[in-house]
């Protein structure tokens, strides 16, 4: 894999992917960076919905806030999964997380 990765010839699907294992894998940092990656390749609200999770595991509160918004822009989160994901613990006593909470379908 790190050949892959090393080669810079992974697409946003691949970037995508990959993220995703790590933030599973509870490698945060890792995730967000292949997030990011896959984010300049192809803009969607999955993604950054999942960048805004590794994000807030970390706790990068301002950055999460950004990309959740993001993600709720491109229509991506429904309102139930916000509420109920685990990995946004961090995030859910904030004012911001409430405004945010109310946008969301």
């Amino acid at each position: 894999m790190a050949t892959v990765v090393k080669s810079g010839k992974m697409n946003a699907y691949a970037c995508g992917d990959l993220a995703f294992l790590l933030l599973v894998a509870d490698k945060n940092q890792e995730a967000a960076k292949y997030y990011e990656q896959a984010l300049s390749q192809r803009p969607n609200g999955h993604d950054f919905y999942n960048l805004a999770c590794a994000y807030a595991k970390y706790g990068e509160k301002d950055k999460a806030f950004v990309a959740l918004q993001k993600s709720l822009d491109l229509e991506y989160p429904s309102k139930a999964l916000i509420e109920n994901d685990s990995d946004l613990t961090s995030l859910r006593n904030e004012d911001r997380f409430k405004k945010l909470l109310e946008k969301a379908k």
